[in-house]
């Protein structure tokens, strides 16, 4: 049996993840589900303990089954993608993909409602490569 707080972590890094995924601050996900911001932040962080009710609160701001808070996140399609092609690589030509993907990362907001256009249009006034 695993120990409770390597299970905290996992489901904190899990709750987190949905969150950021769908779009939602801490506040916004607490206010959907009924708990405090304080509360949330302390569950993503794996010091607070929620209760079944509080985890099925979150499931439903989430607009996800309780279950799914407990499932494994498969890689997503991207990943799934990109992976054959690194292993064909050298490790400087992987090493310069992840050099890409962070430049990428820094312009690209985490959230896919936030405008992404004006955020390449300042990183290339301040002289980042990007493609047209």
């Amino acid at each position: 049996m695993e120990d409770t707080t390597e299970l905290r972590q996992a489901l904190a890094r899990r709750i987190r993840s949905l969150r950021q995924e769908a779009g939602l601050t801490q506040v916004e996900l607490a206010e959907r589900a009924g708990i405090s911001n304080e509360f949330l932040s302390r569950i993503e962080h794996a010091s607070g303990t929620p209760s079944l009710d509080t985890l099925a609160r979150l499931a439903r701001g989430l607009g996800i089954g309780l279950c799914e808070l407990f499932q494994e996140s498969e890689p997503s399609d991207a990943v799934q993608r990109i992976e054959p092609l690194l292993r064909r690589m050298s490790e400087e030509g992987r090493e310069l993909v992840v050099a890409v993907a962070r430049s990428v990362a820094e312009v690209l907001p985490a959230s896919r409602t936030a405008p992404v256009r004006p955020r390449i249009r300042r990183a290339r006034a301040r002289g980042r490569f990007l493609p047209e």
